[in-house]
């Protein structure tokens, strides 16, 4: 038997679309799944740049913790007492206290002093401080109560950043 041919145009699949190509419904479950897998990216970039501006402004801290000790140590033997100050328009979301104390025990009060300086600033609604501890000799005083001594030196100081609770 032979089967009858017509010779015209072809009619299209039943429900008029084309049987190549994609579904309204593979569309968007493939854009859902796309969705999905950018939302922790987008996260996670949003948290990359919140640590690096943290580090950027810890970094400026320590710098102008470092440059006001150094002054304090220019200056001279410090008094004892508390002080505090801004760093000037350059850094205007920055401020400093700053106490100096007498040293602790087993140490000459009257060459010696501890001299505690904290850098403040905020970081949103939080407030962040940076504290640099640092000894400060009087060189002439040290030099009278050592015969022959070399005179005193700032000793090591100790730094650490902590939140301003």
């Amino acid at each position: 038997m032979h089967a009858c041919r017509r010779s015209g145009p072809r009619r299209p699949p039943v429900g008029g679309g084309s049987t190549s190509g994609f579904t309204l419904l593979e569309v968007l479950i493939a854009v859902a799944l796309l969705a999905m897998a950018l939302v922790p990216l987008l996260g996670s970039m949003n948290a990359s740049l919140n640590l690096a501006y943290s580090a950027k402004m810890k970094t400026i801290a320590t710098l102008l913790a470092r440059e006001r000790m150094t002054r304090v140590e220019l200056a001279g033997f410090p008094e004892l007492g508390d002080s505090n100050g801004d760093f000037g328009e350059n850094a205007a979301s920055f401020s400093w206290k700053q106490s100096v104390v007498e040293p602790p025990a087993g140490l000459d009060a009257n060459t010696v002093r501890e001299v505690k300086l904290w850098v403040v600033w905020s970081e949103g609604s939080t407030a962040r401080a940076y504290q640099l501890t640092n000894f400060i000799v009087d060189r002439v005083a040290a030099d009278q109560t050592t015969a022959g001594g070399s005179g005193g030196e700032s000793g090591e100081g100790d730094a650490r950043e902590t939140p301003d609770e």
